[in-house]
């Protein structure tokens, strides 16, 4: 099926609700700023997810503790290229600290080395997504999870400079302002998307 000008306009919807969120989506706030029904908005997001434009995703609901499947939401979806274009363009390099661009750097680099699995994806999606109120906690794990799969990491890193890439890691995500930690989370979840 084609992009067609409601169906953009159901994306451009989507990523300006995640850009100000920054989580995903649940079709029904897509619904309500659109000003549709909630089972529109289902199956044309759902439609466009399955033709790759923007991804689906399940999440239980924290309120609601019964077993059984998640609730719907929708993420945009963006290539590891696009991310990484708008982050490392020279004329946005300004924008950006020195800290921020250490700490993207090095989860880069672990990314580029590793295969990740559909389930590894999803649980790095998860901890971003649910545990927004504790950002630098899941900062500090996501790398050395990622380490920990990667089978080349000395090939990556020297072994000799290991401890001195974490620390620099570690400094660098401590210097970090609440709005950076916010495009970092950015960053990693769209690493993710891929």
């Amino acid at each position: 099926m084609s992009l067609t000008k409601r169906r953009i306009q159901f994306l451009e919807t989507l990523r300006s609700l995640y850009k100000i969120y920054n989580r995903p989506i649940h079709y029904e706030e897509v619904a309500q700023k659109l000003s549709v029904s909630p089972a529109t908005a289902y199956d044309i997001l759902q439609s466009l997810s399955k033709e790759g434009y923007i991804d689906m995703v399940y999440q239980k609901d924290a309120k609601n503790s019964r077993k059984g499947r998640g609730r719907v939401f929708f993420l945009p979806k963006e290539t590891k290229d696009e991310i990484q274009q708008n982050i490392y363009k020279e004329n946005n390099l300004g924008k950006y600290s020195k800290p921020l661009l250490i700490v993207i750097s090095f989860i880069t680099l672990l990314l580029s080395e590793i295969k990740l699995s559909k389930e590894l994806k999803s649980f790095l999606a998860f901890l971003l997504t649910n545990y927004q109120s504790n950002w630098e906690l899941i900062l500090l794990v996501i790398p050395f999870l990622l380490m920990s799969y990667a089978k080349n990491l000395y090939k990556l890193i020297p072994e000799s400079s290991v401890k001195k890439s974490i620390d620099d890691y570690i400094t660098s995500l401590n210097q970090l302002a609440l709005e950076e930690k916010k495009i970092l989370v950015n960053f990693i979840f769209g690493l993710l998307q891929d």
